[in-house]
């Protein structure tokens, strides 16, 4: 969380005096900031929320406290509520980008990638130093098939990408994992293998690093290699979050280029349990696996829900 102003400190302390909370001011602030325990993270923005609710001004200070929230439900999976919070962020504060960066991020997980796109230009127009927005709405064009737009985007990012890192003796694990990422979003797997190899080797329990180079092995060919490495992006993921369902995603259509059909189909209903929000590219793949298996009736009611969600999925995910 941003950090919060000691007139708002002053006033929790205040408001908390009277109240049966156990924990500190410190103890909610540092709770809703922390994502690693999302439920946790969402009872104490609630509480934060609901002391200064009805006190006029620290707009900022609630606009952070909805912004962590959105952050938790995001990580839950939560997305409409996810918006909501990120809609009350941006109305009590404006002029933070990183909350309209948050919400195009939600925007994207349910498929709404125009609207995506827009908060991403937002929050570009109020900090243009915000590189990550570059690789995300580059994909955000990508899946609206703008293809142009989206390797303009890549190539931003990269570009800022390279000058952080010549600035930095020793480079940051998840830096280098996103710059993976970006390559693995302009199908320049090998480079993309070469960033993650070095996020791995620096950090060798980075779940997103692991998850990042098991993609490009997969779109390579290499499966083995790919299914290795999702295992382990797997093993070291919390059930349930953004790297375990995508990982998930990736292993079903490792198993779907082996031909292990039923390997593949489960792979896709347990993304899809997890994470509905991931149907397109699970039900395309479910469906190619259904297909290939001789169920052709199932097949085309999946791919079809696939291509109504995002009509150009087979361009990407490559199949």
């Amino acid at each position: 969380m941003r950090g919060i102003s000691f007139a708002a400190i002053v006033l929790l302390t205040a408001l908390m005096s009277g109240t049966s909370q156990a924990q500190s001011v410190h103890e909610l602030l540092a709770q809703c900031a922390d994502m690693s325990d999302p439920p946790r993270s969402v009872n104490a923005c609630t509480v934060l929320i609901q002391l200064t609710q009805s006190n006029v001004g620290y707009n900022k200070d609630k606009a952070g406290f909805f912004n962590n929230r959105g952050l938790a439900y995001e990580h839950e999976h939560r997305y409409d509520r996810a918006i909501t919070d990120f809609d009350q962020s941006v109305q009590l504060d404006p002029n933070d980008a990183i909350a309209f960066f948050n919400r195009g991020i939600a925007y994207f997980a349910v498929h709404q990638s125009e609207r995506a796109v827009q908060d991403y230009s937002e929050a570009l127009k109020l900090k243009p130093d915000l590189y990550a927005v570059y690789n995300n709405r580059g994909a955000a064009y990508r899946r609206l098939g703008q293809y142009d737009h989206a390797n303009e985007d890549f190539a931003q990012a990269i570009r800022y990408y390279d000058q952080l890192l010549s600035r930095e003796p020793t480079p940051d694990p998840a830096l280098l994992t996103v710059v993976g990422d970006t390559y693995n979003n302009m199908g320049q797997y090998d480079r993309a293998i070469e960033s993650l190899d070095k996020a791995i080797k620096m950090k060798p329990d980075y779940a997103n690093a692991w998850n990042g180079r098991c993609l490009a092995h997969e779109r390579l060919g290499q499966l083995q290699q790919a299914l290795a490495d999702c295992n382990e992006a797997i093993r070291l993921s919390r059930s349930g979050d953004f790297v375990m369902t995508t990982t998930l995603s990736v292993c079903g259509y490792i198993y779907l280029r082996m031909k292990n059909y039923d390997a593949a189909i489960a792979d896709f209903d347990a993304t899809l349990k997890a994470d509905p929000n991931s149907a397109a590219g699970s039900l395309y793949g479910r469906g190619l696996a259904e297909k290939a298996k001789g169920d052709i009736a199932g097949a085309n009611t999946d791919i079809a829900a696939a291509k109504s969600i995002t009509p150009n999925i087979a361009d990407l995910v490559g199949m």
